[in-house]
């Protein structure tokens, strides 16, 4: 499921994808956001614990943004990765 901060003007485009856009900082970042955003909450379609899933998300975007606050660090290595294997600027947020 996309969240509601969910914004684009062209639906082929996306860029920028903010996964935990249903958190605190993540709703921030979709809404203050001047661009086509898909935001990406922990009941979504991309889960980051599936490392196909969260390719397939990244691969047609811009710069993806990881705010999910998710303790498993196995999310945020399928991110990374992802935004690696698909030469993708990744801006990961971690708040302690």
């Amino acid at each position: 499921m996309v969240t509601p901060c969910t914004r684009s003007a062209n639906t082929r485009v996306t860029d920028l994808v903010v996964f935990g856009a249903d958190g605190q900082v993540g709703r921030a970042l979709c809404e203050a956001a001047d661009a086509n955003v898909a935001g990406y909450d922990r009941k979504a379609t991309a889960d980051i614990t599936n490392a196909e899933s969260v390719t397939r998300t990244v691969a047609g975007t811009g710069t993806v943004v990881n705010a999910a606050a998710f303790t498993n660090v196995d999310g945020a290595e399928n991110i990374a990765r992802a935004c690696a294997k698909t030469d993708k600027p990744l801006i990961h947020i971690s708040i302690n």
